[in-house]
């Protein structure tokens, strides 16, 4: 008796749509709004459960609050970059990364927002705010 296994995977790759682009972007106006308005907990609902795993809630908060203390409040942001990976198939993964330059009434900054899809919901996963305002 002879048996022969074999294992196929199907995917398709597309990458840089501005449909799947649109998509990071609602996640990420709701984060700025959440923010505006001090609302953490609202904010916080936009992270991905593996974001939580390495960087507890309360850290978070310490993160936004530092930030508005240094920075002052949001005047505007531009999306400065952006991109999105979107496998689908046997072994699907949604990746997306924007870049926004933002201004705040004391200093600029850029925010950096990497994102993945967890259970049909684009989730935050990566969080990184750079200003040289921090360093001083």
């Amino acid at each position: 008796m002879c048996m022969v296994l074999i294992g196929c995977n199907f995917n398709a790759t597309r990458t840089n749509l501005k449909s799947d682009r649109d998509r990071a972007i609602v996640v990420s106006d709701k984060l700025f709004d959440c923010l505006e308005h001090d609302n953490h907990e609202c904010a916080d609902r936009l992270f991905s459960k593996n974001f939580f795993e390495s960087t507890p809630a309360d850290s978070l908060h310490v993160i936004y609050g530092m930030s508005k203390e240094v920075l002052g409040d949001f005047k505007v942001r531009v999306l400065e970059e952006w991109k999105t990976t979107v496998v689908s198939g046997t072994n699907p993964v949604s990746e997306f990364l924007l870049v926004y330059n933002v201004e705040y009434t004391k200093h600029p900054a850029q925010i950096i927002l990497g994102m993945t899809e967890e259970n049909n919901e684009v989730k935050i996963q990566g969080y990184r705010i750079l200003s040289e305002a921090f360093d001083k």
